[in-house]
């Protein structure tokens, strides 16, 4: 799967956690402390990982993106 494919499913994602919590774009833009149209372009698949990080803790999903980076421990 390429990058842009990737980008937009979490996009994707994105506005459906934030759907299924029934908060407009606006409250998730007030609950994230990030802008309207940082909120709007995360959801385009158009963002940088601070916003998506701050967005995912405001959706109460961090622990989907830190899934995707298991600790390892130490390599001997």
């Amino acid at each position: 799967m390429d990058s842009d494919r990737v980008s937009a499913l979490i996009g994707q994602r994105v506005r459906q956690y934030r759907l299924n919590q029934d908060l407009t774009q606006e409250d998730l833009a007030t609950l994230a402390n990030v802008s309207l149209n940082a909120v709007k372009s995360a959801e385009g698949g158009k963002s940088t990982l601070p916003t998506y990080v701050a967005i995912l803790q405001a959706l109460g999903h961090i622990d989907n993106l830190l899934a995707a980076f298991p600790d390892e421990g130490v390599s001997p």
